[in-house]
């Protein structure tokens, strides 16, 4: 078996006009919290996936705490996630049934990790909770 694999620019790879091409992974991690517009991300994703085999991979921090660091107005994305929940588990279950499941996604799996990240002035990283999910595009019948 022989497999390629080939990487696209950030900006080119939901381009349109390239035609219906059709990933079979595509990996998001840790940019849900990141990015201004995480709902059409997400879409872009669904719509690149190919239907019947395609997996994607996200990672995001949980406490979800969404901050854009440029492109947007004071730091705030202009697409909102309402994640509701104290713990860890309630906010997976709410990222689930509020973002995943409303955009065509089916979780297959999804586990807790650790995350080091860059620290500040005040600390030299930072250790986060991680939920990394595998999901799959839902089968049109299901949704």
């Amino acid at each position: 078996m022989t497999l390629c694999h080939r990487l696209l620019d950030v900006d080119k790879w939901a381009n349109a006009e390239e035609g219906p091409r059709y990933f079979d992974l595509i990996s998001c991690l840790n940019l849900l919290d990141r990015c201004d517009r995480p709902i059409t991300l997400l879409q872009q994703i669904r719509n690149k996936l190919n239907p019947d085999t395609g997996i994607l991979i996200l990672a995001v921090v949980l406490p979800f705490n969404q901050y854009v660091e440029s492109g947007s107005k004071y730091n705030q994305p202009s697409e909102k996630i309402q994640i509701k929940g104290r713990l860890f588990e309630e906010q997976v279950s709410s990222m689930i049934t509020t973002v995943f499941i409303p955009n065509g996604f089916d979780v297959l799996r999804w586990t807790r990790l650790p995350y080091l990240c860059e620290g500040d002035l005040d600390q030299a990283f930072y250790w986060l909770n991680d939920a990394l999910f595998v999901l799959k595009v839902a089968n049109s019948c299901d949704s």
